[in-house]
């Protein structure tokens, strides 16, 4: 915290007061703090549920067959760069849920974070690839959990 001293400890309570302090009166309220001296986790994972709309009827059980057949290629663009990547190969579990003839839900846990990060928008654009009749009129993603190194989800 910026409370003009360079280094050191901060009593919780002092921290939390001055955080409240800082923050809108009618937005986020930080009730606790803990002090710790240990390196913050990487990221490495994240879990979306992500609801999609077809433009057609379309069998969700599609995108199932195209994750368990090991191959969505797209190409990812980074600030450096630019190369094709298997987003299949960053892919930890999903879970389909039909909702109607155009709608599901693809529950899916996805590389993220700096080593490698998958947006749920680059993940429907490598299905849309890879699954014949999946072309989404609407995609809705909505991160569920952020999963650390060394922590199971």
């Amino acid at each position: 915290i910026a409370d003009g001293s360079i280094g050191g400890e901060i009593e919780e309570a002092d921290f939390i007061k001055k955080m409240n302090a800082s923050l809108p009166k009618d937005g986020i309220k930080v009730i606790s703090a803990v002090y710790t001296d240990k390196k913050m986790p990487e990221i490495v994972k994240a879990r979306y549920e992500i609801e999609f709309e077809n433009k057609t009827p379309f069998l969700a059980q599609k995108i199932g067959d195209a994750i368990k057949g090991g191959n969505i290629t797209v190409m990812k663009k980074s600030k450096r760069q630019e190369k094709e990547v298997n987003l299949a190969e960053h892919i930890f579990g999903y879970e389909l849920r039909q909702i109607d003839e155009k709608r599901f839900v693809l529950d899916i846990t996805i590389s993220a974070g700096g080593k490698f990060n998958v947006k749920p928008q680059l993940l429907a654009e490598g299905l849309k690839g890879v699954c014949d009749g999946f072309d989404p009129i609407l995609t809705l993603p909505c991160r569920k959990k952020f999963i650390f190194e060394n922590e199971e989800e």
